[in-house]
């Protein structure tokens, strides 16, 4: 993994990392300061910074909770699309209460994964350098959200696949998985293979997907609603450029 400076310390506990842990990564860049009269290029890039920032923490906060994803239409995983017959058998076989099984533990290993970004995303905005800043605020209503698609997707792939492979042990998907198949009919095991599906690379994909939706939404309300600006300078900042 490539340093950035001004990285900030993160540690893992157990499959997923605690509030308070994550909020920690994050809160150096939100604490305020005092905004002076002049907006200088240090507080554009402060106020930057706490725009990414407050809309990772906002997006951590909904979806890397309990049922941020399976109770969330707009972001809830699906069943993988190589499984819909595995899924049709078993619901002809009245084994409906297999396949929500299986579902629902594709997504609390999201919800259980989610929080570990948080370092990841710190690390990314501490890099973020002073020139790139203003180009970030002055341009699309979404570019804070691509600077992150940009910057970040590779590691957050990289960084978040082994927490998804711990989460999906401890919510017992590959269980979850061999019993649906069971349930479907065992001869059907011979078209959804677990090693070629790679149900934990689908599951990362799909949460990294969750957390960007998230973010161009909140990314969306500091621009428009002043009263998502949390912070003094959030307001200074978008007021002297809006």
């Amino acid at each position: 993994m490539r340093p950035f400076a001004g990285a900030i310390t993160f540690v893992f506990w157990a499959t997923a990392v605690s509030a308070s842990d994550w909020r920690d990564t994050l809160s150096e860049l939100l604490e305020d300061s005092e905004v002076p009269q002049s907006l200088s290029s240090d507080e554009y890039v402060s106020g930057i910074r706490q725009t990414l920032a407050l809309g990772v923490q906002r997006a951590i906060e909904r979806l890397g909770t309990e049922d941020g994803f399976w109770g969330d239409d707009a972001v809830r995983i699906p069943i993988p699309d190589d499984l819909e017959l595995v899924e049709k058998a078993a619901e002809r076989l009245r084994q409906d209460k297999y396949v929500e099984r299986f579902h629902k533990t594709l997504n609390t290993a999201a919800e259980q994964a989610v929080p570990a970004t948080a370092e990841v995303f710190a690390e990314a905005i501490s890099s973020l350098q002073p020139a790139d800043a203003l180009e970030l605020l002055r341009a699309s209503q979404s570019s804070v959200t691509e600077y992150f698609r940009v910057n970040v997707s590779d590691e957050l792939h990289e960084r978040i696949l082994p927490m998804v492979t711990e989460a999906t042990d401890n919510a017992g998907l590959t269980r979850s998985y061999k019993k649906l198949l069971d349930r479907a009919g065992g001869f059907l095991g011979s078209f959804a293979d677990l090693e070629d599906l790679d149900l934990d690379r689908y599951v990362t994909d799909q949460a990294i997907a969750g957390l960007f939706h998230y973010l161009a939404i909140e990314e969306q309300k500091l621009r428009d609603d002043p009263v998502a600006r949390s912070t003094e300078l959030l307001r200074a900042i978008f007021d002297d450029q809006l």
